[in-house]
């Protein structure tokens, strides 16, 4: 449908959402220098990314306004139609929650724009945004089909709403709105699913290399993704392959095809790898390590020193094409969230809300997949010392994974990990960074928004 199209064109995800969400984690590393500029905020309203993300956006959010407004016009099953106007309103819902957190104020559209001059309008409170996207999230969660049988995969479901809407209530429960009671919210909209997985047709699968196969899309753990197919009607290809990739040798890609080369734009600090035990399976089946090359050589990232050169981090497994036969041609659907997220999420509501052995069992979960030792409630001496357990998961298991940024603005650690990134150098760090500026373009034709955020 098109409210997807705007968010499935080559390169919008894995280079310009990938620049504003994972890259100021203060693991990430890269040899690209507009990438290494967008992880320290080294950037200005002119930023490329800041323009195609929120147009993209904007492109989503006037589609299903579209579709919320026109649906109940068409003749057919009343079930069926409630069914189209949740997805939108999911699709509104997840677009509008992206644009608070990565610009805080924003216009909220919530009619169709026809015409250019019904662009012009103010900001609007963060509050009266959350609002919007909690009422549109509920009736999702009410409304949207639990699977879509007879149409095309990487559509909106009731169990991508219901993990939208937790993770929304723990972002207005943190940093900046502090609004705590949200805790609870979503401690209870998580439950059911992190405890019944199976009433919602979805798992953690036995093997984490499984969930990113691309011989093996839309499995039970994957709830929502950005879908891709190199033939067909969806043949939107993706880059991820390319800007995730490393040595040629690795044979991340067909290393007799033309079209590919060499991308290692994003990767990842040795700090990261080495936070995992030794026992954890993640270090082996979504790193590269070690890995053997074309010429039966083996290739240790702190050994070798072509692997190790400056900005080249450990490079991360879960988006191996060896098939693609261009930079763009890949089959790696982006993830936006899988069922791991959810237990991760549901941990941190219960831990915030004192139910620690409820938190425990969310997260022994996530690590008991990946063969890591698990954690006893007699050992977590406070909330907090959990809290941290969990953020430091989220860091192990969904890396990569356009998450970031949305967890180190709610939990408050926007300073901390600029303070720690790899690519800091001189720079200092501004309270600034809480918020992106808003695009210069949209400064300049919506006469209606007055000035930027603060410190832009």
């Amino acid at each position: 449908m098109g409210m997807y199209l705007p968010y499935s064109r080559a390169n919008t995800f894995e280079f310009h959402f990938l620049a504003l969400t994972s890259m100021q984690s203060q693991y990430t590393m890269t040899t690209d220098a507009i990438m290494r500029n967008a992880s320290i905020y080294g950037i200005d309203n002119t930023f490329q990314s800041l323009a195609t993300v929120w147009e993209c956006t904007y492109q989503s959010i006037n589609r299903a306004n579209t579709i919320i407004s026109n649906a109940h016009k068409a003749d057919g099953d009343p079930d069926i139609i409630n069914w189209h106007i949740a997805e939108a309103r999911f699709m509104r819902a997840w677009s509008y929650y992206n644009l608070v957190v990565l610009f805080g104020e924003v216009p909220l559209h919530l009619k169709e724009v026809k015409n250019i001059n019904e662009t012009i309008m103010p900001k609007s409170p963060i509050e009266d945004i959350y609002a919007v996207i909690v009422d549109d999230l509920k009736f999702a969660c009410d409304n949207l089909p639990v699977e879509w049988t007879t149409t095309a995969p990487g559509r909106a479901t009731k169990k991508a709403a219901i993990t939208l809407l937790g993770k929304v209530y723990l972002t207005m429960a943190g940093y900046p709105l502090n609004k705590t009671e949200y805790y609870a919210e979503a401690a209870k909209v998580l439950e059911d699913i992190a405890v019944r997985p199976y009433k919602y047709n979805c798992a953690l699968l036995d093997n984490i290399e499984d969930v990113y196969d691309v011989n093996n899309k839309n499995n039970p753990e994957l709830l929502f993704v950005i879908s891709t197919a190199r033939e067909g009607a969806m043949s939107w290809g993706t880059a991820m392959h390319y800007y995730f990739s490393g040595p040629r040798s690795f044979g991340i890609m067909t290393g007799q095809a033309p079209g590919c080369s060499v991308g290692w734009k994003v990767s990842f600090s040795e700090d990261l790898y080495n936070r995992y035990e030794p026992t954890d399976d993640r270090r082996t089946k979504i790193w590269a390590y070690s890995y053997v090359g074309d010429n039966g050589v083996k290739i240790t990232y702190n050994v070798d020193k072509d692997y190790r050169a400056s900005g080249r981090g450990i490079v991360l497994r879960k988006y191996v094409d060896t098939e693609a036969t261009s930079n763009v041609l890949g089959l790696n659907d982006r993830i936006i969230y899988r069922y791991a997220e959810t237990l991760l999420l549901a941990a941190e509501a219960y831990a915030n809300t004192g139910e620690l052995q409820k938190a425990l069992v969310m997260l022994n979960k996530v690590r008991e997949r990946a063969n890591a030792r698990t954690y006893s409630y007699g050992e977590i001496g406070s909330k907090e010392q959990l809290l941290e357990l969990i953020y430091t998961e989220r860091s192990l298991e969904l890396c990569g994974e356009f998450s970031e940024i949305y967890d180190i603005r709610r939990w408050n650690k926007v300073e901390e990990n600029f303070n720690n990134h790899s690519n800091r150098q001189m720079a200092q760090f501004d309270s600034k960074f809480n918020l992106y500026p808003i695009p210069s373009r949209e400064m300049l034709y919506n006469t209606a928004i007055e000035e930027n955020n603060p410190g832009w």
